[in-house]
């Protein structure tokens, strides 16, 4: 292919190589019906401006017959095409499926899960974090306090509690709550309320100062059943200002 021979000419490309192995057993394995998947990273550095490659490579031999539902990949990549390929390994036939993408901003972007559906079931890559070097002459990024706020320790099922993400020391315009917003996990209500303009720049003093820091996102929570709610720690970027978002827990106990 034509971006192997880049590789080859200029070593610009970095390639990641994620294995889809179906009926392999592994601690890094997600499996849903018959599919499981494991996880092969040989590197996880990229370059701002250079092209960086990401393939799949899933254990069935039709390409036509293997579908892959991708993450969001904005801001941080571009997408410069996507291209599937059979292959084999040995006897065993397979499918390439291939990303090349070009890092638009430096700092640390969180891959999401990739969804793999073969004839044989379906499977789900684990998340991970490629960091993205600058370009020379390109600055930081820089990066706020951000903290969540008003969550209790410990609530029960059916109970309504309020959820701020407050972020410290910023003085630019916040990107619209929507940007934040997590993935909702199962068995909650989890609904974005409205931020007023006062709520988003509170405290937020004009040299940039940390003030009382403005409000990013405003949620209600209510669990459904007991067990353990979490929203996992998120690393997201505007422009050039990059959003450390931390882990939120709370124990749900029976309503």
């Amino acid at each position: 292919m034509g971006a192997g021979r880049k590789t080859d000419r200029t070593g610009l490309l970095i390639r990641i190589t994620l294995a889809v192995l179906f009926l392999f057993s592994s601690p890094l394995v997600f499996s849903q019906d018959t599919a499981k998947v494991f996880i092969e990273i040989n590197s996880q550095t990229a370059a701002v401006g250079i092209p960086w490659i990401l393939t799949l490579i899933v254990n069935h031999g039709d390409p036509d017959e293997v579908s892959v539902i991708s993450p969001p990949f904005a801001p941080f990549l571009s997408v410069d095409r996507i291209f599937k390929s059979p292959g084999h390994t040995g006897a065993r036939a397979q499918t390439a499926v291939e990303y090349s993408f070009t890092p638009n901003a430096a700092g640390s972007f969180s891959f999401g899960s990739f969804t793999v559906i073969t004839p044989a079931g379906s499977a789900k890559t684990e998340p991970f974090v490629l960091e993205i070097r600058p370009v020379a002459g390109e600055t930081k990024p820089f990066t706020p306090r951000v903290v969540w706020e008003g969550a209790p320790a410990q609530m029960a099922a059916g109970e309504r509690a309020t959820l701020t993400l407050r972020v410290h020391g910023w003085n630019s315009q916040q990107p619209p709550p929507e940007f934040f917003l997590p993935e909702v996990p199962k068995d909650v209500i989890l609904s974005p309320l409205r931020v007023t303009s006062e709520e988003r720049t509170g405290g937020i003093t004009a040299n940039g100062g940390n003030g009382g820091g403005g409000i990013a996102l405003k949620l209600t929570l209510i669990p459904l059943k007991a067990g353990n709610f979490t929203l996992p720690a998120r690393v997201i970027q505007y422009e050039n200002v990059r959003f450390e978002i931390p882990a939120l827990h709370i124990r749900i106990t029976g309503g």
